[in-house]
């Protein structure tokens, strides 16, 4: 019966860090940036006793899996409305978060986190550089980006000390599946940012010739200074079918924005 909600995570069984601590206690301290909830695993401040069995340390030590549980609530027997009021709210955006470090949690833990994600159209690609020829579809689309390695440690961790390094993105080709063949682009960074703990801002101008018409996938990731990756943000774009004289005239009625939590 916890005084507060906790996040616990190996290990349980003691009171002592796991071999894997800077990974489990990066990504447990981002999965409570968005509910509040505190730390319960060996090592830490809220440690609250040993356990005897724990799942947790079960799933981490046999399989190696980055295991963690959600203790909600205060009581053992809360108001019924509490779940979707306050516990459900709460929780989501965490569970989201961590859904997309899945593939490789112990890497993608210690890497930067994109905070916003914007894609906006930003006029008329009508000539080829080489040719000169109009191009009936093709759009600029102005992409930002705003990064860092600790906002969402919520705290001097080691992990979130290495900087932004870089932003990478891709149009309909997840980052994890890149071979290598060109499908990644290095966006700019903003002038004035630099790479050292807070908040680091990119830009790139991105055309859409050869893109056909229709919805398209723009995906970001960030890596430090570290060279780990943080987990992959994703937005929709859409391209339209006009003519090259009607090319110039703005068809996105609003900038579309990824969150973390999304």
């Amino acid at each position: 019966n916890p005084t507060r909600p906790l996040t616990p995570h190996p290990r349980g069984y003691e009171d002592s860090k796991s071999p894997d601590n800077d990974s489990l206690e990066s990504l447990a301290r981002k999965m409570a940036s968005f509910n509040g909830y505190k730390l319960w695993a060996g090592g830490q401040p809220d440690f609250q006793y040993p356990v005897s069995g724990d799942a947790s340390d079960y799933m981490y030590a046999a399989m190696g899996v980055a295991s963690f549980g959600y203790e909600i609530g205060k009581a053992f027997y809360e108001d019924c409305d509490l779940f979707e009021r306050k516990i459900a709210p709460d929780n989501i955006p965490s569970l989201m978060y961590v859904s997309r470090t899945a593939r490789r949690p112990f890497r993608i833990a210690k890497g930067p986190d994109v905070l916003a994600f914007e894609v906006a159209e930003a006029g008329n690609a009508n000539a080829d550089e080489e040719t000169g020829e109009a191009t009936a579809t093709a759009m600029l689309l102005d992409v930002s980006v705003t990064a860092s390695d600790d906002e969402l440690l919520n705290s001097d961790f080691k992990t979130g000390r290495q900087g932004v390094e870089a932003v990478r993105l891709s149009v309909d080709v997840h980052p994890d599946d890149d071979d290598g063949g060109g499908a990644m682009m290095e966006m700019e960074p903003v002038g004035g940012t630099n790479n050292n703990s807070g908040r680091r801002s990119f830009e790139l101008q991105v055309s859409t010739d050869g893109m056909a018409p229709g919805r398209h996938t723009m995906y970001s990731v960030a890596v430090d200074g570290a060279g780990y990756e943080g987990p992959v943000s994703a937005v929709f774009f859409d391209v339209p079918v006009r003519a090259a004289i009607e090319t110039d005239r703005p068809t996105t009625s609003a900038p579309q924005t990824a969150e973390p939590t999304t």
